[in-house]
């Protein structure tokens, strides 16, 4: 059985918000590998709902664009990945910070090893 416009819809919504969680503890464990993973997916889920809206227009599907409850829970879904996001985003932040304090750190034992100094 084919699924409708609207489930493909809510489908990719719903695989973007765990792609968004699991890039979240990827970045929290410093698993960067799989953040890049979850990114990489983002990108291709992006270009589908894209494609996605295309169909929409070209199936003559505005109409299932504009119900009130979908449009509701699509509003709802986009609010809760960019805070998701934001929260993603902040994580890298503080690991980028805490790096580079690791670094100056170093820098500066380094530093006073070639001065002579303990």
């Amino acid at each position: 059985m084919e699924q409708s416009l609207e489930a493909k819809l809510h489908h990719l919504v719903r695989e973007w918000r765990r792609l968004a969680e699991a890039e979240g503890d990827a970045i929290r464990t410093g698993n960067w590998a799989l953040a890049q993973d979850c990114q990489r997916e983002q990108g291709l889920l992006r270009a589908a709902i894209e494609r996605f809206d295309g169909d929409l227009e070209s199936e003559g599907a505005v109409q299932a664009k504009a119900k009130s409850k979908d449009r509701n829970w699509l509003r709802e879904q986009f609010a809760t990945l960019i805070e998701i996001e934001k929260q993603n985003l902040a994580w890298v932040e503080l690991h980028r910070d805490r790096l580079t304090e690791r670094l100056l750190g170093a820098e500066k034992k380094v530093s006073q090893l070639m001065i002579g100094h303990p």
